[in-house]
């Protein structure tokens, strides 16, 4: 495993390796669906939030602008393909979608380890993250959220593996979005109109605005969010050790490589005298 080795059980902390430590740390993995509440809510503070539920789903998201009744979201963000056969990475739903075995799922705030059980000879393993430094409240104030993807390939044969990330779905459908690119990063902005116009921000309406950004090499903008995605040529054997990527691009190796997307969401005034929430 690239993130931890640990067994999920709700009711028993462990103590286990964990990326990024330099010591063994204690907490608790759990198993799939087994929060009767949100994960790990990602965003930066004051800014709104989407929790990343332990059913591999986005849940309550307020960053829509919905910060008193925050709605589910229902968005399965992480999908794999190899070959011609494609996993929807949640457990399956009401809707009849998911297609996990299992999840594991390690939250240690502001961080979210996810491991996905599935029937596929390629393994997927993501971190997400919010940003929260100690001390320093306008770094902490970005509206972002990081999701790294770790894909291994555990078979005995080389393959091409995808992964695609969609960002939670927009409560009305985008009007119109915009491509571009900073360093290493590919970037999508979608807009849309917000709800009717609130006491909050005045007599009129606002648009909301939210962007997707990757290292990979794929965007699309849909009626409702952002989807970005990658292909990676994996071949079989072990592991190579330190599979990571930084915001410049991503490094690969022969077994196991690593992606990296932010999403980004801000309200943006339709007139001049709105005022934004954010």
């Amino acid at each position: 495993m690239v993130l931890y080795d640990a067994a999920a059980s709700k009711s028993a902390p462990g103590e286990f390796a964990c990326k990024g430590y330099g010591a063994p740390v204690v907490g608790t993995v759990y198993p799939r669906a087994s929060l009767e509440w949100d994960g790990i809510p990602l965003g930066g503070l004051g800014t709104g939030y989407v929790a990343w539920d332990t059913d591999g789903r986005f849940g309550h998201c307020s960053v829509f602008n919905d910060a008193v009744t925050p709605p589910k979201s229902g968005t399965i963000p992480f999908r794999l393909t190899v070959g011609k056969r494609q996993w929807a990475l949640a457990m399956r739903g009401e809707d009849g979608a998911g297609d996990l075995y299992d999840m594991r799922y390690f939250g240690h705030y502001p961080v979210a380890d996810a491991q996905f059980i599935v029937d596929s000879p390629v393994s997927v393993e993501v971190r997400a993250y919010g940003a929260f430094l100690p001390g320093d409240s306008n770094g902490s104030n970005v509206p972002a959220a990081v999701f790294c993807a770790y894909l291994t390939n555990n078979g005995e044969t080389g393959l091409t593996a995808g992964l695609s990330f969609t960002t939670p779905a927009a409560p009305t459908k985008v009007t119109d979005s915009r491509q571009s690119k900073i360093g290493g990063w590919n970037i999508m902005t979608a807009t849309h109109p917000d709800f009717a116009a609130r006491p909050r921000v005045g007599l009129m309406g606002v648009t909301h605005e939210f962007s997707l950004a990757t290292d990979a090499d794929r965007l699309t903008c849909g009626e409702y969010g952002i989807t970005g995605g990658f292909e990676a040529e994996l071949a079989p054997g072990k592991r190579s050790k330190g599979a990571s990527y930084s915001a410049g691009g991503s490094r690969t190796s022969a077994t196991a490589c690593s992606r990296k997307c932010c999403v980004t969401l801000r309200g943006l005034p339709a007139r001049t005298k709105s005022r934004p929430i954010r």
